[in-house]
């Protein structure tokens, strides 16, 4: 009798700790900003909502979650295979993608930038110097604002062009430890 006590006991703790163990939806609250997430909708699509609000206003938390089938291990290694360069439609480049030679040519683009309100607010920041544009302080002594004209058509996009290629070679270099 003593037994079959202990082998209930034993089935309701292993059943019990199962039960919370297979709670997808309660161990994801444990760890997230989704608290309530109904598995059938998120099966259909992915759900995406903001962190925690981080040190700096400058960055952004972001947390995304969905449902795939097949294992975590699968995904992983699906994950560490996946290469942006073969999806060109998502435009992300590489540091191998700045010519070697000439590095200034692949940033001739910011020449071309629209006539705007924030192209005009980028050019105003530059030509104050402004701390919101993230230069070292090398960066920063290369500009002579007295010299400058054009927006980034002119000397303002030489300038940025400048950065953009210092920067380029500095990461095929050495990688992000030379920034």
């Amino acid at each position: 009798m003593n037994y079959l006590r202990i082998s209930v006991a034993i089935s309701l703790l292993a059943l019990s700790q199962t039960t919370w163990a297979a709670d997808p939806v309660a161990e994801l609250g444990s760890f997230s900003v989704f608290q309530n997430v109904d598995l059938a909708a998120l099966a259909k699509s992915p759900k995406t909502a903001h962190g925690p609000q981080l040190a700096t206003p400058r960055f952004l938390s972001v947390q995304a979650v969905y449902v795939v089938k097949g294992s975590p291990a699968e995904h992983l290694e699906a994950l560490h295979r996946w290469s942006p360069v073969e999806h060109r439609e998502l435009k992300v480049y590489l540091q191998q993608d700045v010519p070697a030679g000439a590095p200034e040519s692949a940033f001739a683009k910011i020449k071309s930038a629209p006539d705007n309100g924030p192209v005009r607010a980028f050019v105003n920041d530059t030509l104050k110097m402004s701390n919101e544009l993230e230069l070292s302080r090398d960066e920063a002594a290369q500009f002579i604002a007295a010299k400058a004209s054009g927006g980034l058509a002119g000397s303002v996009g030489d300038f940025w062009m400048g950065v953009m290629a210092g920067r380029a070679k500095a990461f095929a270099g050495g990688g992000s430890a030379a920034l």
